[in-house]
């Protein structure tokens, strides 16, 4: 995980200048020494490009050049988990750094814990000498801990440590808050918050993307908009300002313009399977469905070292070839897909069930949904995904029956997928007082669901707040 202020370094004369001079001495052979430091550095920028077999050859070379040094040992460690998902790998790196006391071990060690779904043993191990450190070494440790735990969405562990900070009014702890009031989708307190940072901190771009990030997620696109607008005066080749101003044009359906700041991104970075995969998506919102499916197969080669972006981008493609009556095409690519996974493969079988509705074969999909639950042993998400895809093949009666069951019938759990969905399928149905109910669950608790499903009636700045009362109007005469 690259860190904004890495972002800025790469874009200084310095380390162009630094990799220029690396780049020639590879490619002509000449000597020239990099410390362990800066050949992590370049590493790290290969991989932020989406380059991995040059991040690999450099961090191999800083390995074998400098065996004891804890930059790259750090650095091939955290590839093998982040990007090969490769647990064991991990730990052979991480191992060989000498220096277990060195802070960046003690992250390293923590990030392996929490991948193997080990959060509290982490956060057990993390607090082992924290009463031994000064008062500002405590304090950065404990800020490095939270920005940690926040990364892998362990939000419960993140507040524990906030709690350990003395000094709650300074910028860094308003940082820290906001991130967590982003993740835990308390969008209006993250974005008053950001708010506070914008103005305290005017011509930061990273400020003002999260803005736009908050005020996105809460339904506040045009302000989203003006958000990443200020950054982008800021910095017009900001990435993540590129983009969030791209997902906003999206959103807004001004599908031309954000298909031109997809593509000033791409430029930018062009092996990015992943935005590639929101051209193809734009695509097909155009209707120009041979287009998306250039862009999703493009997307997919670039996504090859990432099995689940690959996944997921294949996911989408499958549903494309679906969308355009390639049934046996469809398939085949979701096939490949669960080869692929070989685990963790009931939301596949979903997609199966989809391809095979899509076609007429209400049966078979009927079949693959049955597998998917199985696998998934009654996974609510699952049981969502089903629900979804039965409605979107028209199929209400059987979507109502299992969004019924992950909603109405399990409140206990306080769903928030579902109920949108769920009240969709009343109003087909003709089912009065459920529909109300339902959406007024779904305006409370997940109002982007009730955006997206009754998006056909809806205009794109209306407020999360106006949502029931409008579509209310519209149904109840």
């Amino acid at each position: 995980m690259i860190d904004f202020n890495k972002e800025l370094y790469f874009k200084t004369d310095k380390f162009k200048v630094l990799l220029d001079r690396y780049e020639k001495s590879t490619s002509q052979g000449e000597p020239f020494y990099l410390d362990p430091e800066d050949l992590t550095d370049i590493a790290e920028y290969y991989q932020y490009h989406e380059c991995d077999e040059k991040a690999l050859s450099t961090i191999d070379r800083a390995i074998y050049t400098f065996p004891s040094a804890v930059e790259p040992l750090l650095f091939r460690s955290r590839y093998a988990l982040l990007r090969e998902n490769d647990v064991e790998k991990a730990k052979y790196y991480a191992q060989q750094i000498i220096d277990t006391s060195d802070y960046d071990y003690k992250y390293l060690h923590a990030e392996i814990l929490i991948h193997e779904g080990k959060p509290e043993e982490a956060d057990e191990y993390l607090r082992m000498g924290i009463d031994d450190l000064s008062p500002r070494e405590r304090a950065d440790y404990v800020y490095d801990v939270v920005n940690l735990f926040l990364d892998y969405d362990a939000l419960d562990c993140a507040r524990k440590w906030i709690e350990l900070i003395d000094d709650k009014s300074g910028k860094d702890y308003r940082e820290t808050s906001a991130r967590c009031y982003l993740l835990n989708q308390e969008y209006s307190q993250a974005e008053e918050l950001y708010m506070q940072l914008v103005d305290q901190d005017p011509y930061s771009t990273y400020y003002w993307t999260q803005l736009t990030a908050s005020q996105y997620l809460n339904g506040k696109i045009s302000e989203a908009l003006q958000s990443s607008e200020f950054a982008l005066a800021i910095d017009s080749q900001c990435e993540d300002a590129l983009l969030a101003k791209a997902n906003c044009q999206f959103t807004l359906g001004q599908l031309a313009d954000a298909l031109d700041f997809y593509h000033r991104y791409s430029a930018l970075r062009p092996n990015d399977g992943y935005v590639e995969s929101l051209i193809g998506s734009t695509y097909v919102k155009m209707n120009n469905l041979e287009e998306a499916l250039i862009h999703y197969n493009k997307a997919i080669l670039l996504a090859n070292g990432d099995r689940s972006l690959f996944i997921d981008i294949s996911k989408q493609k499958a549903l494309l070839l679906s969308s355009m009556g390639l049934r046996d095409k469809a398939l085949l690519v979701i096939e490949n897909c669960i080869n692929t996974a070989k685990n963790n493969i009931a939301d596949l079988h979903v997609i199966k069930g989809y391809i095979y509705m899509d076609a007429g074969e209400t049966d078979e999909g009927l079949r693959q949904f049955e597998t998917a639950i199985t696998l998934s042993d009654n996974d609510p998400f699952i049981i969502y995904q089903i629900g979804t895809a039965c409605y979107d093949n028209g199929e209400y009666d059987l979507a109502y029956d299992a969004l019924r069951r992950i909603t109405i019938e399990n409140q206990d759990d306080n769903p928030i997928d579902g109920w949108a969905y769920n009240a969709a399928c009343c109003a087909k149905m003709g089912r009065a007082d459920e529909f109300l109910y339902a959406l007024r669950k779904g305006c409370e608790v997940n109002p982007a669901e009730v955006s997206i499903v009754f998006s056909n009636i809806l205009h794109p700045n209306i407020p999360f707040t106006d949502l029931y009362e409008f579509i209310k109007n519209k149904f109840i005469k």
